[in-house]
């Protein structure tokens, strides 16, 4: 992890359980991290216990319908995003949720979305 993990532990544990979710897009990409480690096991048992206070954020129609819309957008100005960031970006938006990632230059260019990097110290 980039940035200081600390920092973002810090900020999840101030949250109450309830306000945490992750997009089962997210959750598919950390299992696949996990899968190709060298230490799948141990990656997969901390993965386990880091994601067990989160609720599971699974993919409607209201977001297909952001991600329509957002794709469009960052089409015209040719300022597309990789594809599962922007199917994790529909999400957020069609959710009103805040996107914590550590890839803000990435994610500022999509409209409407709100997104902190949280492994920086504040």
């Amino acid at each position: 992890m980039k940035g200081e993990p600390h920092a973002l532990l810090n900020r999840l544990a101030a949250l109450a359980p309830n306000r945490l979710h992750m997009s089962g897009i997210v959750l598919s990409e950390l299992l696949y991290g996990a899968e190709k480690s060298q230490r799948a096991a141990q990656v997969r048992s901390a993965l386990d216990i880091v994601t067990q206070g989160f609720s599971a954020l699974p993919f409607e129609a209201a977001d297909a319908e952001a991600y329509g819309r957002i794709r469009a957008v960052l089409e015209r100005k040719g300022a597309s995003i990789g594809p599962l960031d922007l199917l994790i970006a529909a999400q957020a938006v069609a959710h009103n949720l805040v996107l914590v990632t550590d890839n803000l230059r990435e994610f500022r260019r999509v409209p409407g979305l709100r997104c902190e990097n949280w492994t920086r110290s504040q």
